[in-house]
């Protein structure tokens, strides 16, 4: 399989939250708000077939770097993809390997925020 169709980025989503979702971003989560009232969150985002799952299409996955008060499914979320983390490369043997990859490509994330431009 082409590495190239398994890629990870990060950026920042604006999820359009309903009046009634618990969400509280505070000062520390990296939120900030728009001029159109919606607020941003960093994400990370993989574009990729996950063998793990048996995957037979390409898929993106989104995750917030943002903790939520309750997860945000179903709402529409615009995108913005700011950088390249790193082209995916294998499979993983075991969920516990997943988990650990997803948690290194989200500091990754962070720390390129952290960064000046």
């Amino acid at each position: 399989m082409d590495c190239r169709l398994r890629e990870v980025y990060y950026g920042r989503a604006s999820p359009r939250l309903p009046p009634s979702h618990p969400n509280q971003p505070t000062a520390s989560s990296g939120t900030f708000e728009t001029r159109s009232g919606f607020r941003e969150y960093p994400m990370v985002m993989s574009i990729r077939y996950i063998l793990f799952y048996k995957n037979t299409a390409r898929s993106a996955e989104v995750r917030s770097l943002h903790a939520f008060g309750d997860d945000p499914y179903g709402v529409k979320m615009p995108m913005l993809i700011a950088g390249f983390v790193r082209n995916e490369k294998k499979d993983y043997p075991k969920l516990d390997a997943l988990v650990e990859d997803i948690r290194v490509v989200c500091n990754v994330a962070r720390r390129s925020f952290d960064r000046e431009a």
